[in-house]
Parts: structure tokens; sequence; C-alpha cells
């Protein structure tokens, strides 16, 4: 979630972390904006240790995309069993 506040800072910063993310995600995963600034990704049959490398993977994308350090992202990985519906 690209966290910032000018929000024309915050709306390139989304726009380039949802182009980061869809670099380094397959054509298998699917991303879908979770709210304004937030994007809910779905990973196929990877480990949750390897969800880990591929945020990264993202995060390094994004930074070097849009090259600023004043817009800080953060994520959380969620196992498969804590998203179905109770």
């Amino acid at each position: 979630m690209p966290n910032s506040s000018n929000p024309l800072d915050a709306t390139l910063a989304a726009s380039r972390l949802e182009q980061s993310i869809q670099q380094v995600i397959r054509n298998v995963d699917v991303c879908t904006p979770y709210c304004e600034n937030e994007y809910f990704i779905l990973l196929q049959n990877v480990a949750e240790s390897n969800a880990e490398s591929i945020a990264q993977r993202i995060f390094q994308s994004f930074y070097n995309t849009y090259g600023s350090s004043t817009v800080t992202l953060q994520y959380e990985i969620v196992p498969e069993d804590r998203l179905s519906a109770s």
C-alpha cells in the first residue's frame, strides 16, 4: 500500500505499484485493487515462504521504477486458510 501525504504523489505511486505487481506476478496470479491505495494479490500454489520473496521483488521493482523514498510500502501475507468465509 503506498502511503504518502501528497495526494498526487500517492496517485502516481499507486499506479507505479500496480505496474510493478503486474511485472512480478505470474499470469495465473491475480491482482486487484482492494481499496484506494491497497491491492489484493492472490498467488496460486505458492508457499508462504516464497510469498515473502515475491513481495520483496515487487518492492524492489517499485522503488527502481518510482525512485522515491517519500513513499512507504507495507504488506501482509495471509495464508489461504485464513481467507475462507466464516
